[in-house]
Parts: structure tokens; C-alpha cells; sequence
């Protein structure tokens, strides 16, 4: 009996930690160019949630699972990033430029064999109910079409603003 209130007890904590770690379930949007707008009320500090989305080599890098390397150079207050993400028939690498806006940041293509088009947005605000994050994604690849890419970045961006969600509770 008294092991069967324990398991009860532990229990019940984990739903509250995840009801704590995630204040809703991100929302999506699609535009008709295929851009995915997926936004999510985060209960956790501004200052936490941008810790995790400026360590692009580390924290940020760790929320998805697609990344397998992240290299970046300075370029004033912009970063330039090599990336290499899981591709179908073998990795896919590109470059990018990422810098700081008002609210997070955006980063645009430079150059890349496998991406035709490639651009993030990064939007953090605080607000009385929580920090409200929302990530703009816009990917197209030369070698797959438009509604498999598009699927693909749902729910690989809902998954990120999750497992940000997660992280950032933790901390």
C-alpha cells in the first residue's frame, strides 16, 4: 500500500513538472510559400529561454535532432554557421548568416549545394503569462518537394520549441 501511494505521488509531480514545463502546446501556421510559424508560451524567464537559443553549438543545436554538426565563425555581431543536419541519402550542409534582431534573431542562406532556399527567425518576448517564443522557418531543398519538406519542418520545429520548453524548465 504505502509503495502504491509513493508511485502515486511520483506521479502525480511528473504531470506537474510537465504541465509547468509546457504553459501550452506550440501552435502552427503554414503560409503558402510553405513558411512554418509555430509559437509557444513558455513558463520560464526570457533571460533563460535566450541562454538556451544563443548557444547555437550546444543548447540550441541539442534541440534538434537532425543537426549533427554546428561550426561558427564571428562576423561582427552576426555569426556565420557551417551547418551539417541528417539527410535523406547522406548529411546536408549549408551556411549561414545569424544575427541579432530587436526580439531573437534571424539567419538567412549563404551558400549551399542542397538548399535552394533557408532562412529562421527566432522571436522571444516576456509576458505576464510567460515568455511567449515563436519560430518562423522557411526551407526549401533542391532535391525534394515542397509538402514533404514542409511536413518535415513541423514537426521538427514543434519538437525544438518542446524540448526548449523542457529545458529551460529545468534550469
Amino acid at each position: 500500500m504505502r509503495v502504491l501511494f509513493q508511485q502515486t505521488i511520483i506521479l502525480c509531480a511528473l504531470a506537474l513538472f510537465s504541465a509547468s514545463a509546457l504553459a501550452d502546446e506550440p501552435s502552427v501556421a503554414v503560409d503558402d510559400d510553405g513558411t512554418v510559424k509555430v509559437s509557444m508560451l513558455i513558463s520560464a524567464s526570457e533571460v533563460n529561454i535566450r541562454e538556451v537559443l544563443q548557444d547555437i553549438e550546444g543548447e540550441l543545436a541539442d534541440l534538434s535532432p537532425d543537426v549533427l554538426s554546428v561550426e561558427i565563425v564571428k562576423d561582427g555581431r552576426c555569426q556565420e554557421i557551417a551547418r551539417s543536419t541528417r539527410g535523406l541519402f547522406r548529411p546536408f550542409r549549408f551556411r549561414s548568416l545569424r544575427c541579432p534582431t530587436a526580439h531573437g534573431w534571424h539567419e538567412s542562406l549563404i551558400e549551399s549545394g542542397d538548399f535552394s532556399a533557408y532562412f529562421t527567425d527566432w522571436s522571444v518576448i516576456e509576458t505576464d503569462a510567460g515568455t511567449e517564443v515563436v519560430y518562423t522557418v522557411h526551407t526549401e531543398l533542391y532535391i525534394f518537394p515542397k509538402p514533404i519538406v514542409t511536413r518535415t519542418v513541423v514537426q521538427s520545429a514543434k519538437q525544438q520549441l518542446i524540448k526548449l520548453a523542457r529545458k529551460v524548465a529545468r534550469k
